[in-house]
């Protein structure tokens, strides 16, 4: 009797202790230091406007890319797709990293942090220029 009750709490911890480590490594954040400007989260299969622009975010991958130094990295690829409303109107859609600063015309867009997971999401500091 006391060997089955020592057996079901050895089980119960351990089962407890993998789905900690499971829940754990299930989303992956892939953090920047923090730039300027307006703060903005966008969730997946979202988008957000800010004055004339507005910024779609699609998918996010676990990707091997290179970054603006040219080192070869592995880590969260987002998907990133922005809109300028104008005559005629833009669209450019850009493989983004946390850490990378986009600009597109007036714009500058730094991606300051990616999430991943099933309702993955991504944080961007826009700063509109002259």
């Amino acid at each position: 009797m006391i060997n089955s009750v020592k057996s079901k709490f050895l089980l119960f911890h351990l089962s407890l202790s993998f789905a900690l480590v499971f829940a754990t490594s299930c989303i992956q954040i892939d953090k920047a230091p923090l730039g300027e400007g307006k703060m903005i989260e966008i969730r997946h299969g979202t988008t957000a406007n800010l004055g004339e622009l507005r910024i779609g975010l699609g998918n996010i991958n676990k990707s091997e890319y290179t970054n603006d130094l040219g080192e070869k990295k592995h880590g969260l690829v987002a998907m990133l797709y922005l809109f300028i409303n104008g005559n005629p109107p833009q669209k450019k859609q850009f493989e983004v990293y946390a850490g990378r600063n986009i600009k597109m015309d007036k714009y500058s867009v730094y991606v300051q942090e990616i999430r991943g997971g099933l309702k993955g999401s991504i944080k961007l500091q826009v700063k509109k220029g002259q």
